[in-house]
């Protein structure tokens, strides 16, 4: 993922297959390396379904969303169903 400026209010996002946008998902960034604890996790939304599966997103940044900090972070994503409940490292996103 590109850079984002820590002085930026932007959505990050996350294409989940399988899901069809009825699930709670959460978003969590950890250090590289560190799997998200229970407090970690924060809600996000899902963009309108395909017939693949869903985007989730979550607005981050100083003005109203969740400020992440100045860092390299791992970004995880949860998606909880009645049945299953997929949790997975979608890579690292640089704050500068």
């Amino acid at each position: 993922m590109d850079p984002i400026s820590h002085l930026s209010t932007v959505h990050v996002k996350s294409f989940v297959t399988g899901a069809s946008g009825g699930e709670l998902v959460e978003f969590a960034f950890t250090k590289p390396g560190t799997e998200p604890a229970s407090g970690d996790w924060h809600t996000a939304e899902w963009e309108p379904p395909t017939p693949t599966g869903c985007t989730a997103r979550l607005l981050i940044g100083p003005d109203g969303g969740f400020d992440v900090g100045v860092g390299t972070w791992d970004m995880w994503v949860k998606a909880t169903g009645l049945v299953e409940k997929p949790a997975f490292n979608t890579g690292q996103v640089p704050i500068v």
